[in-house]
């Protein structure tokens, strides 16, 4: 059995760990990281100084890529990036070995549904296995809707599990 298991670098993430050890010795398990292709709507808040009779106005980033509500303006800070984000996956692989699982890893840009929903096709995963949290504040409420996107995209099966923080 192959399983995708998408990981957005926080804790909470990482506590699918425990259930794929209960419910899926032996699997092959593949993670993702998708560092976001824009700034997620969340990012896109009213600026908190209105004036009366005129709408507020919007602030909004026009930037290339973010990941863990930082932004990325350029293809070097991306690499910096991926760089780090590549230590946060290969830890999360040894871990996984740790319990018995072959595992491998990748980091991709674009839009995270997306992203993950090919991805789990491009490598005919069996399961999608995610938490329905990850980072916390208005981010967590980013990332539970991937998960529910993904849930949503109906292509293959997801295992959805929930956290607490």
């Amino acid at each position: 059995m192959k399983i995708l298991v998408p990981l957005d670098g926080s804790v909470l993430a990482e506590s699918i760990f425990p259930c794929l050890k209960a419910n899926f010795s032996g699997a092959e398990i593949k993670v993702l990281h998708v560092i976001p292709s824009k700034v997620p709507e969340v990012y896109n808040i009213p600026s908190p100084i209105t004036f009366p009779g005129k709408p507020p106005k919007s602030t909004s980033v026009d930037v290339e890529s973010t990941i863990g509500g930082s932004v990325f303006r350029d293809e070097r800070e991306i690499s910096k990036a991926k760089s780090q984000i590549t230590a946060y996956l290969d830890k999360a692989v040894d871990k996984l070995k740790g319990m018995g699982f072959s595992t491998s890893s990748e980091v991709i840009v674009g839009d995270a549904p997306q992203q993950i929903v090919e991805y789990a096709n491009k490598v005919n995963a069996d399961v999608i296995a995610m938490t329905t949290h990850g980072f916390s504040g208005h981010s967590q409420w980013y990332i539970g809707s991937v998960a529910i996107k993904v849930a949503r995209a109906n292509v293959k099966p997801v295992l959805l599990v929930p956290t607490t923080s």
